[in-house]
Formats: C-alpha cells, sequence, structure tokens
C-alpha cells in the first residue's frame, strides 16, 4: 500500500488554489489543501476510509497528515458496492 501527496493546482485565471491530491494504489483518494496559518485542512474525500468522522481535519503538516492516512487506509474496503463516496 503506498500513499502519494502529489501536488495540485486549482482553479481558473483570477483565482489559483494550491493543495494535494491523496493517490493510493492509483486512485484518487482525496484533496487536502492549505490553511492560511500554514496548517493542512483536510479537503474532500472519495474514500470513506478517509473521511474525518465530523468532516473536519487539521494536520499541522504534510508528514503529519500523510502518516495519518497511511493509517486509515490500511483499513479493508467495504464489501461490495463502490467504497467512494463524498
Amino acid at each position: 500500500m503506498n500513499v502519494t501527496l502529489y501536488p495540485i493546482r486549482l482553479g481558473d485565471r483570477t483565482k489559483i488554489v494550491h493543495g494535494w491530491i491523496i493517490l493510493q494504489d492509483g486512485a484518487a483518494r482525496g484533496l487536502l489543501t492549505p490553511g492560511e496559518d500554514g496548517e493542512i485542512l483536510f479537503a474532500l474525500a472519495f474514500d470513506r476510509r478517509i473521511r474525518p468522522e465530523d468532516d473536519i481535519m487539521v494536520f499541522r503538516d504534510l508528514e503529519e497528515a500523510h502518516a495519518w492516512l497511511r493509517r486509515r487506509l490500511r483499513r479493508a474496503p467495504a464489501q461490495g458496492g463502490s467504497e467512494a463516496h463524498a
């Protein structure tokens, strides 16, 4: 199981947001965005295993986010049906 945080830019010509897409085994699992004070914010889950219970997660840095994601994505995917939910 390999979890990668790949830097991305989202937006249009007037507003650009930098962030990271969470990739595991070739699939996108979610998005992270930078906070105003240097923290990392959990933005969006495509995989219910990494959806925070209260939909809010703040990390001190990318290392903390990466460790948390590795722990969560070790969980077995749900049996039957799609595992991706936003």
